[in-house]
């Protein structure tokens, strides 16, 4: 018998998002009835690639679904002065082999769809923290569309480690502790694809 089940995806085209979602993505129906979605991958929940980065790098097809299937943790963090650190972060002992989801004060803001420019993010050095413990998978509650193109080789540590990544995720209703997470992409040749994210108590 299944447990609970809480959707921790972030949708790309609510109406009253606030900036950096905003214009995010948009369904339309054509004439014959059929339904054209126009959407910017990265502002939902998304899984990425290293070929998001890299165009030779493995694409979201070729990803290792197994990174994104199975045991979940998610921390919390309090991420003072809007950064992750490695100090804070090791002191969750992290595991190798596990998927690690991250929930700060910005899934409240995702949640509520409000508008910062202040978003808390993982440093550098607790991402080295994360790739030497060669975990599974990493889960943010913010995105490449929240950060400025200094904070791209965070991501890309990650993914050159063929660390799973996704992005945007809203864990307001998660308590931490463990779960297990169902989450599978789009069958895509691209670096990144949105998701469906549900953890299971």
């Amino acid at each position: 018998m299944a447990g609970k089940l809480l959707d921790i995806t972030t949708e790309p085209m609510r109406k009253d998002w606030q900036w950096p979602f905003t214009n995010a993505g948009k369904i339309e129906q054509t004439n014959t009835g059929l339904h054209v979605i126009s959407a910017m991958m990265e502002a939902g929940s998304c899984m990425i690639a290293p070929a998001w980065l890299d165009p030779y790098g493995p694409d979201i097809e070729t990803a290792r679904v197994q990174s994104y299937l199975g045991p979940a943790r998610v921390i919390s963090v309090a991420g003072r002065n809007g950064t992750i650190s490695y100090e804070e972060l090791s002191q969750k002992q992290i595991l190798p082999g596990e998927r690690i989801l991250l929930k700060t004060r910005n899934s409240d803001m995702i949640s509520k769809g409000k508008q910062t420019q202040h978003w808390t993010v993982l440093s550098e050095e607790a991402a080295q923290l994360l790739a030497d413990h060669q975990v599974a998978c990493v889960g943010l509650d913010y995105g490449v569309t929240c950060v400025d193109q200094t904070h791209l080789p965070i991501f890309q540590l990650l993914l050159h480690k063929s660390i799973g990544l996704i992005t945007n995720l809203n864990l307001t209703e998660a308590l931490p502790g463990v779960y297990t997470m169902h989450a599978l992409p789009w069958v895509y040749h691209g670096g990144v694809s949105p998701c469906r994210v549900v953890l299971e108590e």
